[in-house]
């Protein structure tokens, strides 16, 4: 399955720590995982 995962920006905070986080389960279930982020700017 693959998974993507859109964030308006990258910081290191709330939402981007959870998905480092949980990003190892989606692995080890057989996601390929994509991130994209809105803002034009990267934190």
């Amino acid at each position: 399955m693959r998974v993507l995962h859109v964030f308006h920006e990258l910081l290191y905070s709330g939402g981007e720590i959870m998905y480092v986080g949980a990003a190892k389960i989606f692995q080890s279930k057989g996601c390929d995982l994509s991130v994209i982020a809105t803002f034009d700017n990267l934190g």
